[in-house]
């Protein structure tokens, strides 16, 4: 659903734009759907923003490793789900990789005149990612092009397990409603994820 209005701007541009799935993934995700979507168009607009030539790549799998090791919800759920978006546009020089992710900044005044943008969304996104119990990473070189990792876990469950520090046979007598919304949850869905 979020790639859907991508492909007729790869269309329009000559890029390449592909999704893959991995086929572990679980069927289904829970989680906040509007958010996830969010950060999705997000880093897709980015890729394709910065991107003349190539293409751009989304691919979901199931993740091993690749967040960082103290993260208080990460490091201690089952499964980690990667949403990668991975680009073959401008790059981001090393030195200017966490300043994108500030409010208000990109990798320098030549980015914005040429691109765009408030220099927003990521900051955004990275709030987002960890509403979601998760994080944004990042590899890219100039030139090179870029690659945006998002991981969260896919069950949201496990996420409020650990926020409000419930066994699981409390979690299921606990969570109601009200209380999604009061973990600061706009919106629980199950977004079916592959087949």
């Amino acid at each position: 659903m979020v790639a859907r209005p991508f492909r007729h701007e790869a269309e329009n541009r000559r890029l390449n734009f592909e999704v893959i799935t991995d086929p572990h993934l679980p069927r289904s995700l829970v989680t906040d759907s509007k958010r996830l979507q969010q950060v999705l168009k997000n880093l897709l607009s980015n890729a394709f923003k910065f991107t003349e030539q190539g293409g751009v790549h989304l691919s979901v799998s199931v993740a091993t490793s690749g967040w960082s090791d103290n993260h208080p919800v990460l490091s201690g759920v089952a499964s980690v789900v990667a949403f990668e978006v991975s680009d073959t546009g401008i790059g981001i020089p090393l030195d200017k990789q966490r300043i994108i992710f500030e409010a208000f900044q990109q990798a320098d005044a030549s980015t914005s005149r040429k691109y765009g943008g408030t220099g927003l969304g990521l900051a955004i996104s990275r709030e987002l990612a960890s509403l979601l119990g998760g994080e944004i990473q990042l590899r890219s070189a100039p030139d090179k092009g870029s690659t945006f990792t998002l991981l969260f876990a896919p069950d949201l469950s496990g996420i409020l397990r650990i926020e409000l520090g419930m066994r699981d046979a409390q979690l299921s007598q606990a969570v109601l409603p009200a209380q999604v919304g009061a973990a600061g949850l706009s919106t629980v869905a199950v977004a079916r994820v592959a087949g």
